[in-house]
């Protein structure tokens, strides 16, 4: 995704603070949750077709990885999802489509 599309933006929960990315735009949103160790690189690649395809992409940086704080007391896949909801939450802009791969797969259900 051209960086001129993204902006990056953060919530606090639970003592911690989560990046992701957001193209922004009316489209029905799809949050995307990568693997561990992932970075929302997958995903960046996927964008472009997505945001194409007119749905609002947004990418996050799950517990303990990129710019998403490095210490929680909880790194569980359920704690990873309740982050994606609070993210939807937070834009105001559901319902979404959450989807993962590797470990966030767990998360996105």
């Amino acid at each position: 995704m051209a960086s001129s599309l993204v902006r990056t933006e953060y919530i606090e929960v639970d003592s911690g603070r989560i990046a992701f990315d957001d193209t922004g735009g009316p489209g029905h949103i799809v949050l995307c949750i990568p693997g561990m160790g992932d970075l929302r690189s997958e995903y960046r690649l996927l964008g472009p077709d997505l945001k194409q395809a007119e749905f609002r992409v947004v990418t996050m940086d799950v517990r303990g990885f990129g710019e998403t704080s490095a210490r929680w007391t909880d790194y569980s896949a359920r704690s990873v999802g309740l982050d994606a909801i609070s993210i939807v939450r937070r834009l105001g802009a559901g319902p979404a489509t959450i989807t993962g791969n590797s470990f966030a797969a767990g998360s996105a259900l």
